[in-house]
């Protein structure tokens, strides 16, 4: 058997037929190829290059074509339940339907089916390689499913067989934005408003960037022009009232709200959160809590949620409060540098306290990503005593090899002299893995009133995962706080943790003093850029605190619970031992 072509030969046979009239014939082959090689960027963009008649074009009886038709018309309407039924009978008969196998891959993905999802795009890709439309989709469920650099790839193709599209300009923006490469993905969002000027996703992109930036004058310009393209849509008029409600022209925020029709969940939530805060900024408390209320109820709806389930992660930390009593405190120094974890409630001031100790040139410091997956993995929560015990202290090491090697890696540089900073505030459920892995490591316990904390986790437009899913209502986020703290007072006391505590209270008063003697337990000095830290330049901040950390130390938040005193009362009971045994 003679050996299969290389990718040149491939390529150079593919020109000859294009050069000799024979583009259906070149097609042909680039696709077969393709299939098999499917990140092969020079053939991808020579097949694209034959327009037409790059992709396939399968004989269809009258039948199928109107069951095409009737599934695109679905797909464009999102009536996924349609497609979901419909698609998979058509593409086993009909297996070169790209634009099918894209809609049932979007079906899929909104339905929370994202393995399943990826498997059905991967093949439309495969079959018609020359069509943007499925790259794009998979970009964005690759995004969905936090694999950024993997978006960008499909981003990536998408823009070699679709380079003057705005979606794809969108799709690379976003990607980039993922990976926090900011100037990158504003060069590309701003291309694709000058694409296609009519298109709202551009515009929406590139305004939701600038306001995470805290960059607010250029977000009026953008929202200014996209308005003199767009002046009734509806992502337009939303990203306006976010506008508004930033600059503190709360009133416009509600008459802008009011011309808005409805939204898909999504941007519905974002919708009732923006009008919550006005109406808070505004002293109406119970209609404030009325629209907070809704924000939840839209973002428990939102489309490709998967598999959630806040009833899961109190489960993990019931098992791990009941492991907490049986682990013994580690008696043996670590092989390796220890890092600092910054752990807390969310919501207690863990993103202040990361503002400020960035503008410090000994700490490097890791944003919200489960890097603590290097040192849990395989440790089951109903088990968790009797696997930590039954971890050797070599593959304890390994762990923690694996997470500082993770750790540099995600920080892009070489640890150097510099002391490595945790910061997830959750990573306090952790703290027995991270003992046994990291047995000197030092934990910084960020505290705020427990009111005060229930009360602004509730009212956050999280991204929905297991944890944040238990802050849809007040009830089940009082019920998780309690057992958080139940399991964090356990595990310090059990396993002898060297913490410190901030409360967010005295930090909000006086910086220096508070900030100085945690500095002096983990072997720091204080520095002048510290008194300075909303200067500080970030590319992105990734939690729901980027609104507050660019602005000077204020007490506006403090005791803000107070206002909302009568919603709290049916938790009070759950609330009232941590508030006096935390001296509030």
């Amino acid at each position: 058997m003679p050996p299969a072509p290389s990718p040149a030969q491939i390529l150079t046979a593919a020109r000859g037929m294009i050069a000799g009239g024979r583009r259906g014939e070149a097609a042909a082959l680039l696709r077969k190829y393709l299939y098999h090689n499917s990140r092969d960027r020079a053939a991808r963009k020579l097949l694209a290059s034959l327009g037409p008649d790059a992709h396939p074009h399968p004989a269809l009886s009258a039948q199928e074509r109107a069951a095409r038709q009737a599934l695109l018309t679905a797909f464009r309407a999102g009536d996924h339940r349609t497609v979901l039924a419909r698609a998979e009978p058509l593409l086993k008969r009909q297996p070169l339907l790209s634009d099918i196998a894209n809609a049932l891959g979007n079906a899929l993905t909104a339905t929370g089916q994202h393995a399943q999802a990826a498997r059905v795009l991967d093949h439309a890709i495969r079959t018609d390689p020359a069509s943007p439309d499925a790259y794009l989709s998979l970009s964005s469920l690759l995004r969905t499913r936090g694999q950024p650099a993997e978006a960008l790839a499909a981003a990536e193709a998408a823009l070699d067989v679709a380079p003057d599209s705005a979606a794809c300009h969108v799709a690379l923006g976003l990607a980039h934005l993922d990976l926090d490469a900011t100037d990158t993905a504003e060069t590309y969002l701003h291309r694709a408003t000058e694409l296609d000027p009519r298109a709202p996703q551009a515009w929406d992109a590139l305004a939701k960037m600038l306001e995470r930036q805290n960059r607010l004058p250029d977000l009026d310009a953008v929202l200014s022009e996209a308005e003199a393209h767009l002046p009734d849509d509806p992502q337009i008029l939303l990203n306006r009232a976010v506008h508004l409600g930033r600059v503190n022209r709360h009133e416009g925020v509600l008459d802008t709200a009011a011309c808005i029709p409805d939204l898909p969940p999504r941007e519905a939530a974002i919708l009732h959160v923006t009008r919550a805060r006005a109406l808070d900024a505004l002293d109406d408390p119970d209609a404030a809590m009325d629209a907070f209320t809704a924000m939840n109820e839209a973002a428990g709806t939102f489309p490709g949620r998967g598999d959630i389930s806040g009833a899961r992660y109190l489960a993990r930390v019931e098992h791990h409060l009941a492991a907490a009593a049986r682990i013994a405190p580690a008696t043996r120094t670590g092989t390796t540098r220890q890092p600092v974890f910054m752990v807390g409630f969310p919501r207690s001031g863990t993103t202040l306290l990361e503002t400020i100790l960035l503008t410090h040139p000994r700490v490097a410091l890791v944003e919200e990503q489960p890097l603590i997956n290097h040192l849990t993995d395989g440790l089951r929560p109903e088990t968790l005593a009797q696997d930590l015990a039954a971890l050797s202290l070599a593959e304890a090491d390994s762990r923690a090899r694996a997470y500082l090697a993770a750790f540099e890696a995600t920080l892009g540089a070489p640890l150097d002299t510099r002391t490595a900073f945790d910061k997830l505030p959750l990573n306090l459920v952790e703290a027995a893995a991270i003992a046994r892995c990291f047995p000197q490591a030092k934990f910084i316990f960020s505290l705020r009133h427990p009111c005060d904390v229930v009360l602004s986790c509730f009212m956050q437009n999280f991204v929905p995962n297991d944890a944040m899913e238990n802050f849809r209502n007040l009830e089940d986020a009082a019920i998780l706080y309690d057992r958080v703290m139940t399991l964090w007072t356990a595990s310090t006391e059990a396993l002898k943790l060297d913490t410190v505590t901030l409360r967010y209270e005295d930090l909000t008063q006086d910086l220096r003093g508070v900030i100085t003697p945690v500095l002096a337990h983990l072997g720091l000095d204080w520095t002048d850029a510290m008194d300075r830290f909303h200067e500080t330049t970030r590319p992105m901040v990734r939690t729901a605190s980027y609104r507050q950390v660019s602005q000077p130390l204020y007490q506006s938040a403090t005791g803000r619970w107070r206002r909302y005193e009568a919603h709290l009362a049916p938790v009070m009971d759950r609330l009232a031992p941590w508030i006096d045994g935390f001296g509030y």
